[in-house]
């Protein structure tokens, strides 16, 4: 049994009853209370307790071949999709009015479909937000372009929020933190190992793919630039560890405090344009990342922010550009990073 399985598993497998991903209107009724039905009694749950409610379970599942990990997670991830594909379908072949929700949500699955048009409109559907990014030509515009982009959920160097204060629940604060890797963390840059090279050989190939397909000049360039950006931002972020450490990781203060941080970023700016001028106070998840990406972003040529952030466009939204951008992200993102 491939220990992504084993691992992946967990005791939830057996205790919400998940034994196969088939659509909800096919299960039928269910009783409540705990599904002894994937139990295997021939452990004693004193010895192994997760063999003895997963067993069974384990024993007859497998990984689908278009997963690279599987449980009980999964299994209920699969049947939402289910269930929303056969929203998505009623809508779209429904007679509903025009302009009612229904009509809205089957026609725009439908305009996800016409694979034909999204072909022929290739980046025009992104006109506007790359003349955004051809309009930066200095660090004072930069808060203003990261702003808007951070509204069509286009990552940057910073990452800016509103949640849950982790020590009074009942407060909703500005949230700052570290952000802005195409690759999962800071040590997919700076780990030296064969792997480690050869995905980022992988990333650099992928980058210079979207550039090329986007038209854009030097696409080999563009990638060498945007790595050594980014690694120059990983090499100031904190690692997984130091990461998971709750108390580290509050760090409470005035918006004041926050924005003297960055001389050279103006993150009242930032705030402004991203509808946040009222905050009064911030937590800062990694107080030293702040200062470092002012002193990355200063010194780093507008002209590479520009590349930098195309690629980050392309990249959020490939699934709803032509099949070569899809086909490019997938190659990196679902094959190389997801196996």
């Amino acid at each position: 049994m491939s220990s992504r399985l084993r691992h992946n598993a967990g005791a939830l497998v057996a205790l919400l009853g998940l034994a196969t991903a088939v659509p909800a209107s096919a299960q039928g009724a269910r009783g409540l209370g705990i599904d002894t039905t994937n139990f295997d009694h021939s452990v004693r749950p004193q010895d192994d307790f997760f063999r003895y409610v997963n067993g069974g379970w384990l024993k007859s599942a497998a990984i689908p071949n278009d997963a690279s990990s599987w449980g009980a997670f999964n299994e209920l991830s699969e049947r939402s999709r289910t269930a929303l594909h056969s929203i998505l379908e009623d809508a779209a072949s429904s007679s509903a009015r025009a302009g009612t929700d229904e009509r809205k949500v089957g026609d725009l699955y439908a305009s996800y479909l016409d694979t034909a048009r999204i072909e022929r409109l290739g980046l025009t559907p992104l006109a506007g937000e790359l003349r955004a990014i051809a309009s930066a030509r200095t660090m004072a515009d930069l808060p203003v372009m990261y702003a808007g982009f951070a509204r069509i959920g286009v990552g940057s160097p910073l990452s800016v929020g509103v949640g849950q204060d982790q020590k009074a629940s009942t407060v909703n604060i500005l949230q700052v933190g570290q952000g802005g890797l195409g690759m999962p963390d800071r040590d997919y840059y700076l780990r030296s190992d064969p792997k480690s090279v050869a995905v980022r050989d992988a990333y650099r190939t992928y980058i210079t793919t979207m550039m090329t397909l986007a038209k854009q000049p030097d696409p080999a360039g563009a990638a060498n630039r945007i790595i050594a950006l980014e690694t120059a931002l990983a090499g100031k972020q904190w690692d997984r560890a130091r990461l998971r450490d709750r108390n580290a990781t509050y760090n409470r203060m005035t918006v004041d405090q926050l924005v003297a941080m960055s001389p050279h970023y103006d993150l009242r700016a930032y705030l402004r344009a991203a509808g946040l001028r009222d905050a009064r106070d911030v937590i800062v998840r990694q107080p030293d990342y702040i200062g470092a990406l002012d002193s990355i972003l200063a010194a780093t040529p507008v002209s590479t922010l520009r590349e930098y952030q195309t690629l980050k466009l392309l990249d959020r939204y490939a699934g709803e550009l032509p099949g070569t951008f899809r086909n490019a992200r997938f190659a990196f993102r679902g094959r190389t990073l997801s196996g």
